[in-house]
This record gives C-alpha cells, structure tokens and sequence, in this order.
C-alpha cells in the first residue's frame, strides 16, 4: 500500500473521536483484501515511526506531563487519525498540534482502538490470531520502538513549544502525569 493510500483511507476515517474513527476505518479495511490489511498496518508502523522522537515526545509531556511509552503511542496514534494534514504538521513541527491537540485524556486513551484496527479487521477476515507465531503477519518495526533523538529538559522543552505550552496546562515530566486540560 503507497503512502497516498494510506492516508485516503485514514482521511476518511479522520475525526477527533479515535473511536468512531477506528469504526470507520474498520469497516473500509474490512473491504480490503487481507494482505493489503498488513499492508496498511505496515504503513500504519512505518507512518508512526515519523512522529516517534524525543522532540514529538516532548511535545506529548507539554501536553499531558509524564508519559508513559504506551501512552506517547496512543497520544502519536490520536494525532494521526486527526488526518495526513494534521499529522504531517505535527511530524514538522510538533508546536502546531497547540490549535489542534486532544481536548482530554479520553481521546488520547481511546486512540488504542484506532492504533490496533488494521490487525482486528485481518484477524476477522482470516480467523487467525495476528499476534500468534506464524500468522503471517510481519515482524519488526513496531510503534512501541524507543523514541529517537535527545531528550529535552524542562526548559528545553518549554523553549520549544511556547504555543502547546501556552495552550495547555500540561505539567512536568518530574511531577507525573497530568490530565489533559485547555487553557
């Protein structure tokens, strides 16, 4: 599956409820044959690599304070079913998620439903388990994959996104998580 492809089916699908954008978007895989599934799951892991950086993360503790690894997924995975736009914006430059960032913590958490769509829609399709040895579903890259770059201290990280900074209350990484909350 090409890149334009792959964001067709997600700008479709796009909606700031992760949810009813992964409903979406399961029924629009479901129509697909299931290797091109993997494939859109391969491009999924390969889409989600671009946002998987230090910098992007620290993005994500502006937003919400502490981030757990499981939690910048689903945060990176929110930002993505917001569309390619949205997305290509953010990888660019994560400043510019400030006006059109999660509103609280249950899109972000329910982002996990979008993130795993592409594997329940395959695994419907041919019964199998995708996460079972010798499913035929590909091994490698995941969006679980350690950040890359350098981390950001505090100061670093409010120098760089004054506009996230200025649009969230957000908090720091040293005092935990914090609920998502517009200022």
């Amino acid at each position: 599956m090409d890149t334009d492809r792959f964001w067709q089916l997600v700008d479709r699908a796009a909606s700031a409820d992760p949810a009813a954008a992964a409903e979406s978007l399961y029924d629009a895989l479901s129509a697909l044959p299931p290797e091109e599934v993997l494939a859109f799951e391969r491009e999924l892991v390969r889409q989600m690599g671009r946002s998987n950086t230090f910098l992007h993360h620290a993005a994500a503790e502006t937003v919400m304070g502490s981030t757990s690894p499981d939690v910048f997924v689903s945060f990176r995975t929110w930002v993505l079913a917001q569309g390619r736009e949205v997305y290509d914006a953010f990888v660019a430059d994560p400043d510019s998620l400030a006006s059109h960032g999660p509103d609280d913590d249950e899109q972000v958490g329910a982002a996990e439903s979008f993130e795993g769509v592409a594997l329940d829609a395959w695994s419907a399709q041919t019964g199998r388990d995708p996460y079972a040895e010798g499913s035929g579903v590909p091994v490698g890259d995941s969006v679980y994959d350690e950040p890359s770059g350098t981390r950001l201290d505090d100061a670093q990280r409010l120098a760089r996104f004054p506009r996230l900074a200025a649009a969230y209350v957000g908090g720091s990484p040293a005092d935990g998580p914090a609920p998502i909350v517009r200022r």
